[in-house]
C-alpha cells in the first residue's frame, strides 16, 4: 500500500567544514534536495509545562515515507528554514505489514 506524498520540502545536508582561523570547526550545508512527504504537522511538546522543568518542544513535524533528514540537517518548508531535532522517529517496525514511515521533528532557525 502506498500513501500519497502531496507536499515537497527541501533538505540541506549538514557537513563539517575546515577549521576557522581559531581552530574551531565550521559547519556548512549542501545544496537543497527536494523530498516528497506525507504531511507537515504543527508544533508539539513531549512534557507538561511545569515549574523547574525544561519541556522538550519543537515547531513542526514532517511525516515522510523515508528518513529524509538527520540531526542538525536543515529543512526548508514554505520558505522558512528549520533544523532537525534529534533522530527521526521510525514507525516502520510494527507487528503488521503496514509501515507508514518516519516523523522528523523540526525547530525554526532564526538566523542563517
Amino acid at each position: 500500500m502506498s500513501l500519497p506524498t502531496p507536499w515537497t520540502v527541501d533538505v540541506l545536508r549538514r557537513s563539517s567544514g575546515a577549521p576557522d582561523a581559531h581552530g574551531n570547526p565550521t559547519t556548512s550545508y549542501g545544496d537543497p534536495e527536494s523530498r516528497r512527504v506525507y504531511a507537515i504537522a504543527p508544533a508539539g511538546s513531549t512534557e507538561p509545562f511545569e515549574g523547574n522543568r525544561d519541556a522538550v518542544t519543537w515547531d513542526l513535524d514532517i511525516l515522510a515515507p523515508t528518513a529524509i533528514a538527520e540531526p542538525q540537517d536543515r529543512v526548508v518548508v514554505a520558505g522558512d528554514v528549520y533544523e532537525v531535532e534529534g533522530q527521526p522517529d521510525d514507525f516502520t517496525r510494527g507487528p503488521f505489514s503496514f509501515a507508514p514511515g518516519y516523523r522528523i521533528r523540526l525547530n525554526r532557525v532564526e538566523d542563517l
